[in-house]
């Protein structure tokens, strides 16, 4: 298969026309011909339409390869030209490569490449993003084996000699159906690699002139029979493979994919499975039923939002300072558990950097921190008796909001020995560890490493022990928060109605909504199912809020012809509002708007060399509110809006100031609002699932009103509460109602 607009061209057996019913006898098969299956609006690929018949002759065609721009298409054909078949000297017609130009519909000006040797096999072109850079495979002589891998590249509007891969690549059986991505990774199908059997999907990076040892891409791409002929879009996320395991419709089948997470993108990236194992210091025992939790260091420190139905926004200042919110569906990569018998976790970490939290009462909690890409295959750590130490439980919070700041660090040192201990605060910033008794320490907190507080800590005469930790709250200022980069206290408009901050006030008429997860396939304007979980999302928040009207606008980056490209963005903005349309969303709320590439975020204009990933920056759809009849506003997890209505005037909204009388140590927070409005909306949505303890409380360090679902004496019980309100999609968060001294 290639990608090819709204679908993919690929090669079969099946012949187009009686014309083309002709037996290649070596195989006792049908000559190769090309088809080219499209997308329909539901997503499926519809039924296959034979493929520039005016290319198509009674010998095998195919594989193709397109490049980017859709100006020029590359394909194996039998050594046939102009009318003429041309014989090598044993008396075979062999495969050759040609290039053909694209003319409106069609493709004419078929021409066979110059490096081209009849006495040899040239096939399976596969060229590169920048065009530059054509991989096929051959038997041609000084190869590795059966068919090798090759390399040509353009000087003008010529190729230069052909190039072998070398023993990197190459084997002694065949290395074929080369594609290479535009990221520079190779992916092809081998049968002298080893693997799981027949052809094996392999992908390699390159390094320079080489590259590094291919990688077996493993289930479920390989199997014990032949896979091969992998393909996958420019963001990594769908694609399609040939193979003849068992279950298909015929012999060899197309199979399509969809990732989630990353797939190879970079090997800081790759997924790894690996056992954790736990153990006493001091003893070397295994330790069974040890707390794990875990989160991915990227989702630990992104700044969310959330809005009023708990979809997950993120949301970032475009270049002219206006603020674009990007909403977004996020799979979480956090890893919850516990130790079986033999002190054993399995891990999967799904890319990066991961924060591991550990605990088991009598012992000291441990965090670690981990590198999907640099782990073992067991990962060993010894937990400390609690011997004579105070345990901390301890929350970061900012002092003019009173929420907690997530992924702030706090060094702990300790006075006397000049010893430091670091963790990481957790989504709602809290943290724990367990410090020396009778002991000066200084707490030093950083936030994106910007020290934004310190403060003192003494243990002399503290009573606090195991099952009675010393619950502290460190406030941080807010002016502090100021000098890191995205996290200032509160927005403002300046007097040009530009906005600054990262607070958000009204979804205003005019606010953009960027859904940078609709991903589209190079030529192609059909949904994705990563693109259908965005606007589903988007979906479920116009349902909810039915006085918005939006404008839908889509981008492209500038490669190909700029009217290609105008039409290409109208058709996939139409696909997107067909697709609301779909879930419920009235056609006269929303607008498609095509914008082609006359809005560029960057420099990359026509002739102008740029990486994917700048490319990539263009191709974007925006949702821009045109009306907004309703009061939406969007809640703050870090900074709320710098204005609200207040709740001074509201009895039933209770002061959990110094005078505040509980018997609890523990309050688990499902939301906090600067909006009177928006949290007894919060709270009629608790009270509807059966929380019927769920209260308003206000005081304490800020001017929020905080929507308090239950009290508890145990951390460990509100921290089960929290884990219940996730899986109603409810952020919620424990704060410590008592200072011990």
């Amino acid at each position: 298969p290639a990608f090819y607009e709204d679908g993919i061209v690929y090669i079969s057996t099946k012949y187009p026309a009686v014309r083309y019913k002709v037996k290649d006898r070596r195989i006792n098969k049908n000559v190769m011909s090309t088809y080219v299956a499209t997308r329909s609006d539901e997503g499926p690929l519809a039924d296959p339409k034979p493929f520039a018949l005016d290319l198509t002759t009674v010998y095998h065609e195919g594989p193709l390869t397109f490049d980017i721009v859709g100006e020029k298409m590359y394909f194996s054909r039998n050594n046939y030209h102009k009318g003429k078949k041309i014989k090598s000297s044993d008396g075979v017609i062999k495969l050759q490569i040609y290039a053909a130009e694209a003319t409106g519909n069609s493709y004419s000006n078929e021409q066979p490449l110059s490096f081209n040797n009849k006495d040899y096999n040239y096939c399976h072109p596969a060229i590169s993003a920048d065009r530059k850079s054509l991989y096929f495979a051959s038997d041609m002589p000084g190869g590795y084996g059966g068919m090798d891998l090759y390399v040509a590249k353009r000087n003008g509007e010529e190729w230069g000699e052909p190039v072998n891969l070398g023993e990197e690549i190459n084997s002694a059986g065949n290395d074929v159906f080369p594609f290479i991505h535009a990221d520079g990774t190779l992916y092809y199908g081998s049968d002298g690699k080893g693997g799981q059997g027949g052809l094996d999907i392999f992908y390699a990076r390159s390094k320079g002139e080489s590259w590094n040892e291919p990688v077996n891409m493993g289930t479920p791409f390989n199997s014990a029979h032949d896979d091969f002929g992998f393909i996958i879009d420019r963001d990594k996320k769908n694609g399609y493979f040939s193979s003849n395991r068992p279950g298909g419709k015929g012999e060899d089948d197309i199979y399509s994919f969809y990732v989630k997470g990353d797939l190879d993108s970079n090997d800081d990236l790759a997924t790894r499975d690996l056992w954790l194992i736990i153990l006493d210091e001091e003893t070397g025992d295994v330790l069974s039923e040890v707390d794990i939790s875990s989160i991915s260091f990227e989702e630990l420190i992104s700044s969310n939002i959330t809005t009023a139905d708990g979809n997950i926004v993120k949301f970032q200042p475009s270049k002219d300072n206006n603020m674009v919110i990007q909403l977004e569906v996020e799979e979480s990569n956090r890893v919850d558990g516990m130790t079986d018998m033999e002190g054993k976790f399995p891990l999967h970490l799904a890319g990066g950097k991961h924060i591991l939290n550990l605990r088991k009462d009598g012992y000291q909690p441990l965090q670690l921190v981990l590198e999907s890409s640099d782990t073992e295959e067991e990962v060993v750590a010894y937990l400390k008796r609690a011997k004579g130490c105070i345990p901390v439980n301890g929350s970061i919070v900012n002092d003019q909001t009173g929420l907690g700041i997530n992924g702030a660090t706090v060094t702990i040192v300790d006075q006397e020995t000049g010893q430091e201990y670091k963790v990481t605060a957790d989504q709602a910033g809290n943290f724990e560890y367990c410090v020396e008794r009778d002991r000066n320490f200084e707490l030093v907190v950083a936030k994106d490493n910007v020290i934004v507080h310190r403060e003192s800590m003494n243990t002399e005469n503290s009573s606090a022990g195991p099952g009675s930790p010393l619950a502290m709250v460190i406030d941080v200022p807010g002016g502090a928060l100021s000098a890191v980069p995205g996290v200032s206290s509160s927005g403002s408009y300046s007097s040009d109605g530009s906005y600054s901050g990262s607070g958000f006030p009204d979804l205003a008429d005019g606010t953009v909504i960027e859904l940078p997860n609709i991903y589209y396939n190079f030529n192609d304007a059909s949904i994705r199912p990563d693109a259908a979980q965005s606007l589903e999302a988007l979906a479920s928040m116009l349902n909810r809020h039915p006085d918005i009207h939006i404008d839908l606008y889509s981008h492209t980056d500038s490669r190909g012809r700029s009217s290609y490209n105008q039409n290409l963005s109208q058709r996939r903005a139409d696909k997107a509002v067909d697709y609301l349309a779909s879930l419920g969303i009235s056609r006269d709320r929303m607008s498609p708007q095509g914008k082609g590439e006359s809005e560029l975020r960057n420099e990359c204009l026509d002739g102008v060399d740029c990486s994917e990933s700048q490319h990539q920056y263009n191709r974007r759809t925006e949702v821009r509110v045109s009306r907004n009849d309703s009061n939406l506003r969007v809640n703050y997890v870090d900074t709320p809006p710098a204005t609200s209505d207040s709740y001074s005037a509201d009895p039933s909204v209770i002061d959990i100031s110094s005078d505040y009388k509980s018997d609890k140590d523990y309050m688990v927070i499902a939301g906090t609002f600067s909006r009177n409005s928006n949290a007894r909306n919060r709270l009629k949505q608790l009270h509807s699932r059966g929380f019927t303890n769920a209260k308003l409380v206000h005081g304490d360090t800020s001017d929020v009103i905080r929507v308090c679902v239950e009290e508890y004496n145990s951390h460990s019980a509100a921290r089960e509460l929290v884990e219940e309100l996730k899986m109603d999609a409810i952020h919620s968060y424990v704060k410590f109602l008592k200072v011990r001294p």
